[in-house]
């Protein structure tokens, strides 16, 4: 009972677990004995729902759902990654901490590759805070935050319809369960400019200038590394 609660990996469950016993000794017939891996299995079908062991996908520390095969966690991870690739990219990472932890889950919470990418592309609504700008209204606050006017109102108790510069607003804005870094090499050619050196000569007449060489400009290929998080740079 201890190693099954302590592989329990789902808070929520764990939380709410009765993992107490009695136990009585008995005689019984040596077909009725049964293994360490047969008895976890019974205990764990006394949960509701009914446990069993998978992998479990934790974004930020949330659970996000839990898979048989551990492959097909890191097959949806990296279709999701290779979506985010294009011409110029050089690294496309998770801006999160993303593990998989191997565990007891709840028989609901075990999903196919297909609902776990379901899961991932599907935005939920979180509260973030609008840090306004000179002249902004509630109308212009909600259309940049993509969060209806009458929310801001319900979130942000006595809001003025101008507020001053600088106030924190509460907005709900639809946010995927992940954030992508891209990072990007890009190249550009820069100008280098000429110097100008002048010497006397004696053979000129004074005040007279000549010039022995004509200066060139020259070019030099300049690469930064670009940063994008959630496409922004």
């Amino acid at each position: 009972l201890i190693q099954i609660e302590s592989r329990i990996a789902d808070e929520e469950i764990k939380a709410h677990a009765e993992t107490s016993a009695s136990f009585r000794l008995v005689k019984v017939s040596s077909e009725k004995i049964s293994d360490t891996d047969d008895i976890n299995g019974i205990i764990l079908n006394t949960f509701t729902p009914a446990l069993t062991e998978a992998n479990g996908l934790f974004i930020d520390d949330n659970f996000i759902a839990a898979s048989a095969d551990v492959n097909e966690i890191n097959t949806v991870l990296d279709s999701v990654l290779d979506s985010y690739k294009t011409d110029g990219a050089e690294n496309v990472m998770f801006n999160n901490s993303v593990r998989i932890v191997q565990g007891y889950y709840s028989n609901d919470d075990v999903k196919s590759a297909e609902e776990i990418k379901t899961i991932l592309n599907t935005p939920v609504t979180k509260q973030e805070i609008y840090i306004t700008t000179a002249g902004e209204t509630l109308s212009s606050i909600a259309q940049t935050s993509s969060c209806d006017a009458a929310r801001i109102v319900e979130l942000n108790a006595g809001i003025a319809e101008a507020p001053a510069e600088g106030s924190n607003v509460i907005v709900e804005v639809p946010r995927l369960l992940y954030s992508i870094k891209v990072v990007k090499n890009e190249s550009y050619e820069r100008t280098i400019a000429y110097d100008t050196v002048e010497t006397e000569d004696d053979s000129l007449a004074a005040g007279t200038r000549k010039v022995r060489v004509d200066g060139a400009e020259g070019k030099s290929i300049i690469t930064e590394e670009i940063v994008f998080i959630d496409g922004v740079e």
